[in-house]
């Protein structure tokens, strides 16, 4: 069984994260990526030239769920299919795309309001809702910036 928007957004008992996830919905919709809805969240996924599948940039959760997909949680920004094949993002892709996808998540290396949740063909960092509250300006401005470069290839 899967979620959508509305199940996903009344998982957020605080008024201000609920509001933090509809932004980063909104903002990457506007920008053009599409969703996956799973059981527990959604990840935001982008079409480009370089794949015949979408390429993830994200991952949402609402508060209460302890772990997503690959470790993932909270509002998770990295890419990778978790495949194992040794491949950084567990997919072999073309040096251009990898070179992206890894500037994507190098500007979440160092911000102190992250954690690393990279597992296995999964580069990830998370940022927990009240957090991401205090920096969504920061978050979807990274977030629409990814999707267009995505795009643009």
């Amino acid at each position: 069984m899967t979620t959508n928007r509305d199940e996903f957004l009344d998982g957020f008992r605080v008024t201000r994260e609920r509001n933090t996830a509809n932004r980063l919905l909104t903002s990457a919709t506007e920008a053009g990526a599409v969703f996956e809805w799973g059981s527990l969240g959604v990840s935001i996924r982008v079409k480009c030239s370089m794949r015949t599948e979408p390429v993830t940039v994200a991952w949402l959760y609402p508060p209460n769920i302890e772990r997503g997909w690959m470790r993932t949680r909270d509002f998770s920004f990295g890419a990778g299919n978790g495949d194992g094949s040794g491949h950084t993002f567990g997919m072999d892709i073309p040096i251009e795309l990898s070179n992206l996808l890894e500037r994507w998540c190098d500007q979440f290396e160092g911000d102190s309001f992250t954690e690393d949740v990279s597992s296995v063909g999964v580069l990830a960092y998370c940022v927990a809702p009240n957090e991401a509250v205090q920096c969504i300006d920061l978050l979807e401005a990274r977030l629409r910036k990814v999707i267009a470069d995505l795009k643009a290839l």
